[in-house]
């Protein structure tokens, strides 16, 4: 009898990961609208943190709401693509510092 034919096992090329991108972000990073969104998730996380002492200092309780209400306006203008002046990205900063 012959000996059957052997067979060579073909070399297959390593798998390399995919290629990933990174995922793409709603809003960019360090845009104004990023760090007005910011400055409202600040204010917000300073009123829950603080609703202990409601009864106490209830006037800041509503000043904090209305702070907040105007920050979202204020991304809301940014998105429609109007520019904010001087005096409104001053007070912005004032906020920051206030809700530090």
């Amino acid at each position: 009898m012959k000996p059957t034919k052997k067979t060579t096992a073909k070399k297959v090329a390593a798998k390399r990961p995919a290629k990933r991108k990174p995922a793409k972000r709603a809003v960019k990073r360090n845009s104004i609208e990023h760090k007005l969104m910011q400055l409202h998730n600040r204010i917000n996380d300073w009123k829950t943190g603080r609703a202990a002492a409601w009864k106490e200092k209830e006037a800041a309780f509503y000043k904090a709401k209305d702070d907040k209400e105007w920050v979202w306006t204020l991304v809301e203008r940014v998105q429609n693509n109007e520019h904010l002046t001087k005096a409104v990205l001053l007070k912005a900063n004032n906020l920051w510092r206030t809700y530090a």
